[in-house]
């Protein structure tokens, strides 16, 4: 009988569960954004006054209030 009981995850569980992917989903959303702005920023500039050093890509992690970027 006992091989039978399907365990189910309790509140808390749960909970985990969609914290960590919403702190997935803003971490993707919010790299995208910021990487377009960087974009557009490129793009929009002064060219005449502002020139563009380097445009390689670089790890950088954000700290944010939900997750690490």
């Amino acid at each position: 009988m006992e091989k039978n009981i399907t365990k189910y995850p309790n509140l808390k569980e749960i909970e985990q569960m969609v914290w960590r992917q919403l702190q997935d989903t803003f971490s993707s959303v919010m790299k995208n954004i910021l990487e377009d702005m960087d974009q557009q920023i490129a793009e929009e500039r002064d060219k005449k006054r502002y020139r563009l050093i380097d445009k390689r890509k670089y790890h950088i992690i954000l700290n944010t209030l939900v997750c690490n970027i």
